[in-house]
């Protein structure tokens, strides 16, 4: 009887690794790409020098490396990165209480034939923190930490995209350009305040 909880936690233990077998769930980092799709060519405009720097670091984490070969590899093109601090609320006495701070940025990305897989997408990420002018240095400490959180997430949002774009390019026929938006869509914004 004293075997009976441990054999039905060991089946339930087996059941539940073969569901999250079966269900495509992967390990962070570990993206189920083609030879072809493991390759990028980056091309930057306005891009500063963190972002891609963590744009390169997380790619090459995800088993993606940087090309300078854009002919034999997928190209990201990013468009219009825009870091922006704001004061978001002020105190009694007129001095900032909270400050927001944005990153924003466009990206397409264009395959090795050359057609347009991702058409451009805008992507926006907020991250608020409290201010006092009494500890200024811890919160300078802050808000780098901050940026840096809000770096990652665009980056990760865009592995995504990329993901998600070749992985569609793969299975399916090449699309019509009839269809194709003229300007920027939005998918993704996030705000957080601490």
């Amino acid at each position: 009887m004293s075997n009976f909880p441990r054999a039905l936690l060991l089946a339930l233990a087996t059941l539940l690794a073969a569901g999250l077998t079966g269900c495509g769930w992967h390990l962070r980092g570990d993206l189920n790409l083609s030879e072809e799709a493991r390759r990028i060519h980056l091309t930057d405009s306005r891009v500063n020098v963190e972002l891609r720097r963590e744009l390169e670091r997380l790619f090459t984490q995800s088993g993606v490396e940087l090309s300078a070969d854009k002919s034999t590899s997928y190209t990201l093109h990013l468009t219009s990165a825009n870091e922006d601090r704001r004061v978001s609320s002020l105190g009694s006495d007129a001095v900032a209480d909270s400050v927001s701070l944005t990153l924003s940025l466009s990206y397409s990305i264009i395959a090795p034939a050359g057609q347009v897989v991702v058409e451009p997408v805008a992507i926006s990420v907020t991250r608020s923190y409290n201010y006092d002018r009494d500890n200024v240095a811890a919160k300078a400490e802050e808000e780098q930490l901050l940026k840096s959180e809000i770096r990652r997430e665009v980056v990760q949002q865009i592995l995504r995209g990329y993901r998600y774009a070749v992985e569609n390019a793969q299975t399916a026929a090449p699309a019509s350009d009839s269809s194709a938006p003229d300007s920027p869509t939005p998918v993704a914004h996030e705000s957080l305040d601490e």
